[in-house]
C-alpha cells in the first residue's frame, strides 16, 4: 500500500509540469488568432525567435499548449514533422476552405517549428 501511494505521488508530481512561458508572447492571443486572420501574431513572432532556445527543450504537446494547434503540418521521413503557424494575414484568411493555398507556403509569412524523431524541437525559423 505504501508503494502505491508513493507511486501515485510521483505520477502526480510529473503530471503538474508547468507550461513554458515566453516573454512578450501572449499565448491566449496567439491561439485565438488562427491563421493570423486578426493579424495579432505579427508583433509576437520576433519575441518567439529571440527565445527559441527555450522552445528547443519542448516537445509537440508543450508547443501546442503554448501556441495552440498548428495552422498546417508537414510530415517528413523518419518520424519528423514541422508545425507551421501563419503570423501575417494572407490568402488562407480570404479563402479558408481552399487547401491549395497551403501548398504555396513559400509566399506566406510563417513560423516553422521542426521536430526531430524524438519529439523535440530542433529548428525554429520564419519566412
Amino acid at each position: 500500500m505504501k508503494k502505491i501511494i508513493i507511486l501515485l505521488f510521483c505520477c502526480s508530481l510529473f503530471a503538474c509540469k508547468e507550461v513554458a512561458k515566453l516573454d512578450n508572447v501572449d499565448s491566449k492571443i496567439w491561439k485565438n488568432d488562427r491563421m493570423a486572420c486578426k493579424n495579432e501574431r505579427k508583433q509576437m513572432v520576433q519575441s518567439i525567435l529571440r527565445q527559441k532556445e527555450k522552445l528547443k527543450k519542448l516537445g509537440q504537446n508543450a508547443i501546442i499548449k503554448l501556441l495552440g494547434k498548428p495552422d498546417y503540418q508537414e510530415l517528413q521521413g523518419r518520424n519528423q514533422r514541422t508545425y507551421i503557424y501563419f503570423y501575417e494575414k494572407g490568402e488562407p484568411c480570404e479563402k479558408p476552405n481552399n487547401v491549395t493555398h497551403y501548398a504555396n507556403l513559400a509566399t506566406s509569412k510563417i513560423l516553422k517549428i521542426r521536430f526531430n524523431a524524438t519529439d523535440m524541437v530542433n529548428e525554429i525559423t520564419i519566412q
